[in-house]
């Protein structure tokens, strides 16, 4: 694993400042707090989303789930870097770095940290390169493996801005009502898909 540098580190503090000024306008409205809640007091959990949905992660666990520590899943690459740098800034956060080559190994650090207890895998089933909102199986073999549940999570915005990236990632505008929804657990992808996908 590449060690941070000093430019993601400062381009990392500056895009979640730029995100926590933008949540300071808005008005969240968050459901389904409760079925993480239970989830996370039996012992780990996995929360799922679709790559473009990344944005809305740390504003919102941050305010809302501050008693489980988070390990994001996320690829060794270049691109992977900067989401590192992010994640890096949260205390209560820490990531794992899935080579492409080395998928075996990423399953087994996945399946290992949710056997801790009190931990909660943050997954992009889409990632790290699509295709867009296509589910791969590596969330469902470790939650077969594991009995950990999955939590599909889903959001929108009153007002939203889209990037011209592979998966039109996308980022709530300043003085926007969200709406987060957090599903009761799901053990197929269908209903994993259909938790994601409650808001396109």
């Amino acid at each position: 694993m590449r060690t941070l540098t000093f430019k993601h580190r400062l381009v990392a503090a500056f895009m979640l400042m730029v995100l926590k000024l933008i949540f300071k306008t808005c008005r969240v409205r968050l459901k389904g707090i409760e079925h993480f809640e239970k989830t996370i007091g039996e012992g780990s959990a996995i929360l799922s989303f679709w790559h473009d949905s990344m944005a809305i992660v740390p504003p919102i666990f941050n305010r809302f789930c501050l008693k489980t520590k988070f390990i994001a899943c996320i690829s060794n690459s270049r691109d992977g870097d900067w989401l590192h740098a992010v994640v890096s800034r949260f205390p209560q956060a820490d990531s794992i770095r899935i080579g492409h080559r080395a998928r075996a190994r990423g399953l087994l650090e996945m399946i290992r940290e949710v056997e801790k207890g009190n931990r909660t895998l943050l997954i992009t089933p889409d990632g790290p390169k699509g295709p867009p909102k296509t589910l791969k199986e590596g969330i469902l073999e470790v939650s077969r493996k594991t009995g950990t549940p999955i939590l599909p999570v889903s959001w929108k915005s009153s007002f939203t801005f889209r990037f011209r990236t592979w998966d039109r990632f996308r980022v709530p505008l300043p003085f926007s009502t969200i709406e987060v929804i957090i599903s009761p657990p799901a053990t197929t992808a269908e209903a994993i898909q259909e938790g994601m996908n409650l808001y396109p």
